[in-house]
Formats: structure tokens, sequence, C-alpha cells
């Protein structure tokens, strides 16, 4: 959600990711919290977080990622999140 809050800034996805690289990891290989969020899929990430915002408001979806998967920028499940995907 704070990543999503700085693209919503204007902040470049590709930079906020790298920013945040090797916060995660997925098997061996480091990965940015955007790219994380496509590989869940926006809609998964936006239902957590409005669970989480039950309890506490400040978890609100970032109005970044609602929008997203209003748009269907669902990420790599359908080729398009913060990134694009070659759908296999």
């Amino acid at each position: 959600n704070e990543a999503a809050r700085l693209v919503g800034r204007g902040a470049d996805p590709e930079t906020v990711d790298r920013a945040f690289e090797g916060q995660v990891t997925t098997g061996t290989k480091p990965m940015g919290v955007l790219r994380l969020a496509d590989l869940i899929g926006l809609d998964t990430c936006v239902a957590g977080l409005r669970a989480m915002a039950e309890e506490d408001p400040h978890y609100e979806p970032h109005p970044v990622l609602t929008q997203m998967v209003q748009e269907g920028r669902l990420g790599r499940k359908v080729g398009r999140g913060f990134f694009t995907y070659e759908k296999r």
C-alpha cells in the first residue's frame, strides 16, 4: 500500500520496486513489493487491505490500487498490473 502511495504521487513503478527490492524473496530471487503485488494479484491485495482496514483505517487501499483493479489491471494473471507481462 505504501509503494502504491508513492506511485500515486507520481513515482515510477520501476524505481519504487527497485527501492524495495530485497525486502521480499520468492525462492532465491529477490523482488520488489510491486512485482510481488502483481504476482499475488492486485484484487487479492485490495481484498486483504480492506479486511485489515476494518480494524485499522490506515490500511484502506490506496486509490491507485482500487482504480487499477476497476480497470482490470490485476497483475500477472491478466498480463498487466504495475508492470506488463507476456501471457503464456
